[in-house]
């Protein structure tokens, strides 16, 4: 199993909404909810499922997602990295476009 730290303005709102649903089927992969509102893992919904389920996962994806090492000792860990400075400009013009940002990065 693989899990994907999504790291912010670094390409991975793409990688899940393109690479995630084009490479696996919707029972192989899981994405962590409310990571658009960057609320961080719901843990306890992810452990919820049935071991069945589990076993299907090939991929979990969110923010955070670093917490699940214990859950999933086996588990191997990759994110996406970006240039810093497109990284600033990116996370720049998020907060100039979308008022909620300015609480989630303290500007």
């Amino acid at each position: 199993m693989y899990i994907f730290e999504h790291l912010g303005k670094t390409g991975g709102s793409t990688f899940h909404s393109s690479y995630l649903r084009a490479a696996f089927g919707s029972d192989e992969f899981h994405l962590i909810p409310g990571e658009v509102h960057h609320n961080g893992l719901d843990i306890q919904r992810l452990t919820r499922l049935p071991d069945g389920e589990l076993r299907q996962l090939k991929i979990i994806a969110g923010h955070n997602a670093s917490k699940l090492k214990v859950r999933f000792p086996q588990a191997k860990f990759l994110s996406l990295v970006r240039n810093p400075v497109d990284r600033l400009v990116s996370s720049y013009l998020h907060t100039l476009y979308h008022k909620d940002a300015h609480a989630i990065i303290g500007a």
